[in-house]
């Protein structure tokens, strides 16, 4: 994005400015007919309804269930092994799903999750030349549901 769309949507007032732009109400200033037939087009089809990205307990002990123990995940938090182990017990599943729960509610996104490593990998075994290499960014094992749950929830709502 270009300015002045930049600042409007990730300044002070990117809150504010999506929900107008959804509402069909964003009046910024551009003279590109083209982003003006696009902001035009962002806007919410009738009938749709806010659909809150929550995490409740059933969810986050049916994905941890689901996921693979011996998958990466960075290496300053836990691994994805810690979470299928803890929802065995009632008492962690709750915990981790009310910490999993306050990003979505509040927007505070905890340190640990800022930490992501990349990493090349091979896309055909044994050829190590950097241009042939494939980068993967391993992210925190909680932050990495999250953007699964988020990413899943989008394509519902899209739908």
């Amino acid at each position: 994005m270009t300015e002045p769309l930049y600042s409007d949507f990730n300044g002070p007032k990117a809150e504010q400015n999506s929900q107008a732009l959804l509402r069909g109400l964003y009046e910024g200033e551009t003279a590109d007919p083209y982003l003006v037939s696009f902001l035009d087009h962002c806007q919410r089809p009738e009938g749709l309804e806010d659909q809150p990205l929550e995490v409740d307990l059933e969810d986050h002990v049916s994905f941890w269930r689901k996921m693979g123990e011996h998958k990466g995940s960075e290496p300053h938090g836990l691994h994805n092994g810690h979470f299928k182990a803890g929802v065995a017990s009632n008492l962690l599943a709750c915990c981790d799903t009310i910490f999993r729960s306050i990003p979505f509610a509040t927007g505070f996104v905890p340190a640990q999750w800022c930490h992501l490593l990349n990493f090349a990998i091979e896309k055909k075994p044994g050829e190590i030349r950097v241009d042939l290499m494939r980068t993967i960014q391993m992210m925190n094992s909680e932050l990495q549901a999250n953007n699964k749950r988020e990413g899943k929830s989008a394509m519902a709502y899209a739908e």
